[in-house]
């Protein structure tokens, strides 16, 4: 039954979610450059969306080698670490959509988004020994410590929506960062 399912999941689910995430504008929105009055407007919750879709490509590639599949994960780390900001911040809504207003909005998913991003990070790691993704992701949630923990600067002091605290438990795992 297991073998099925994940067979399923390799040969079409995978390449089904991929074709309407292009659709949709979800993999595109990764290029930082839509602009206002442009079509496919990212909404705040495309990039925990596309980072469950990087996890699960992770998932595949671990088990059955996919030069394609990993070749387009490849290119979409590439767009996360040119539009990851010097201090380690990473949101596609926020960069393009409302500039400046970061950690300012509890339910908009920040940190919901970080934690998918941070737990596909980890698993595309484990799974190809690539480190690009995971050090983007380190420099971000080093990024929400400091935010948080050191400048208590957001506007808020709970994500809002569980996911961050795992995906820290994950990255401490796999880094042995206790930060």
């Amino acid at each position: 039954m297991w073998y099925n399912l994940q067979k399923k999941n390799r040969e079409k689910t995978i390449n089904s979610v991929k074709k309407r995430f292009s659709e949709t504008g979800r993999f595109d929105a990764f290029k930082c450059e839509w602009k206002e009055g442009d079509e496919k407007k990212p909404h705040f919750f495309w990039d925990s969306d596309v980072a469950k879709w990087i996890e699960g490509a992770a998932y595949i590639i671990e088990e059955n080698r996919n030069e394609e599949l990993e070749n387009y994960v490849d290119g979409l780390v590439e767009l996360i670490e040119k539009n990851q900001h010097k201090n380690g911040y990473f949101n596609v809504f926020y960069t393009v959509c409302e500039p400046g207003k970061e950690w300012t909005a509890r339910r908009n998913h920040e940190l919901y988004c970080a934690g998918h991003l941070i737990e596909a990070a980890v698993a595309y790691s484990r799974a190809t020994k690539k480190d690009k993704f995971l050090k983007c992701m380190t420099k971000y949630a080093d990024y929400i410590y400091k935010v948080f923990v050191e400048d208590k600067s957001a506007d808020f002091v709970t994500g809002g929506h569980e996911e961050i605290e795992l995906a820290l438990v994950r990255l401490w795992e796999e880094t042995g960062n206790k930060k």
